[in-house]
C-alpha cells in the first residue's frame, strides 16, 4: 500500500476544502468515510455512505460520480468505493 496520510491529516485537508467552499459538507463526509475504509483496506458500500451523508439515491450517485470524475475516490466494483 502506498504511503497515506493519517486520518487526522486527511480530515484536516478535507475540512479546509469544505470551509473554503471547494467541497460541500456531504462531499467531505463521503471522502472521510472512504478514506477510513481505505486505511482498513476494505471498500465501502454505497448504502453505508448514503446513511452517513443522509442522501437519497440520486443525490448520492451524482455526488459519488462527481468525486470519481475528479479523481478523489475510486469505484472498485459496482456499489463499492475507496480512496
Amino acid at each position: 500500500m502506498e504511503d497515506l496520510p493519517t486520518f487526522s491529516e486527511y480530515k484536516a485537508q478535507v475540512d479546509a476544502l469544505v470551509s473554503r467552499g471547494e467541497l460541500s459538507l456531504e462531499q467531505g463526509i463521503l471522502l472521510c468515510q472512504c478514506f477510513k475504509a481505505t486505511l482498513d483496506e476494505s471498500p465501502i458500500h454505497i448504502n453505508y455512505l448514503m446513511q452517513c451523508a443522509n442522501m437519497r439515491w440520486k443525490e448520492i450517485n451524482w455526488t459519488l460520480n462527481g468525486l470519481v470524475q475528479r479523481g478523489a475516490i475510486r469505484r472498485i466494483e459496482e456499489k463499492y468505493y475507496m480512496v
